[in-house]
């Protein structure tokens, strides 16, 4: 059913959840695949106007507390505002917007990229190429959530030691993880971040990228 977005009020029954569309074929497919479901589909028709804002704006108001609101958008440039300004929509109106098969959508994105040359994927890592080069990139004004060395690229990881040794010339594996990690942005030595990047340095050894002289790290 399509209606004028400023006849639409509020909503008189209770959905189990909210799921905002960008995509026209998207929106006619999920409709008919969940015609019998109590799940409120809403068409964006692209970036929202300020009467469609105003109505979704509504809407939401008049949901009770806890129906989770998604939104399926596009993964591009268009469809990440889009759902930039959903999300401040929904805000205002007492709701966290979550991203629907959000997954899956990145999955086919990487596929696609990787098989078309834009990218190089591997080890669950995007790299702009196949030399895997990067840089050291300091984290340290990140949110703690963004600071893992789990998200940092083994490379990037090496490129850190690599670096310390190099200035320190003679420097102990210990002085070398610290150094690594500060210049990484990622804090003190913790456990997990020492034996990782002990676990880097150790492969560093081995492929004679760096050399152990009287306990002390050498560059080759």
């Amino acid at each position: 059913m399509g209606l004028p977005a400023t006849t639409i009020m509020s909503l008189a029954s209770k959905p189990s959840m909210v799921l905002t569309i960008e995509n026209q074929t998207t929106f006619h497919s999920e409709a008919r695949r969940k015609c019998d479901e109590d799940v409120l589909l809403i068409y964006t028709a692209g970036m929202p106007n300020p009467p469609w804002r105003d109505m979704y704006a509504r809407l939401l108001k008049s949901l009770p507390e806890g129906i989770p609101v998604y939104h399926w958008g596009d993964l591009d440039e268009g469809g990440f505002r889009i759902a930039s300004v959903l999300a401040s929509v929904a805000k205002e109106a007492g709701h966290i917007l979550q991203p629907w098969q959000i997954s899956d959508n990145v999955d086919i994105a990487i596929k696609h990229g990787h098989r078309n040359g834009l990218f190089h994927h591997t080890g669950g890592f995007l790299y702009a190429d196949k030399t895997r080069s990067t840089k050291v990139r300091n984290r340290s004004a990140l949110e703690s959530t963004e600071r893992k060395i789990e998200l940092i690229v083994p490379e990037e990881l090496d490129a850190a030691i690599l670096d310390v040794v190099r200035m320190g010339f003679s420097i102990s594996q210990e002085a070398a993880v610290s150094g690594a990690l500060d210049m990484l942005g990622l804090g003190r030595a913790s456990a997990n971040l020492a034996n990782t990047m002990n676990a880097r340095i150790d492969g560093l050894l081995k492929a004679k990228r760096v050399k152990l002289h009287e306990e002390k790290l050498l560059p080759v």
